[in-house]
């Protein structure tokens, strides 16, 4: 028998009794009975990702609009262009532009050393 079938089912019959065992919990447990614990679990999953992201969203904006700011090559291609232009993913790496471009300003400089 697989282990992680065997699991999730004995798993769920025990989170089911324990609920079944407190009256005022009985109905909660013929809910997650019916459904079943993964898919509870999935549920409350996607329930703790939409709490999160109305806290981390507008963090991740701040710092999008700092690195803007401070690297002009920044921003994040679509996926069409990354299809077509795989080599602009190098944009969406803050300070990746302008540490290539200082590299390729100081090994090819003016050019008068290759004369």
């Amino acid at each position: 028998m697989n282990f992680n079938k065997s699991f999730w089912k004995v798993s769920t019959f025990l989170v089911v009794v324990f609920f079944l065992l407190r009256p005022e919990l009985m109905t909660f447990a013929l809910f997650i009975d019916g459904i079943g614990l993964e898919l509870f679990f999935l549920l409350l999953e996607v329930q703790f990702v939409a709490v999160i992201a109305v806290y981390v969203k507008p963090t991740l904006q701040r710092i999008y609009r700092y690195v803007s700011k401070i690297d002009p090559f920044f921003f994040i291609p679509t996926k069409p262009i990354l299809v077509r232009f795989p080599a602009m993913l190098c944009h969406a790496v803050p300070g990746f532009m302008l540490v290539y471009l200082f590299v390729f300003a100081n090994k090819f400089g003016s050019g008068a050393e290759y004369s």
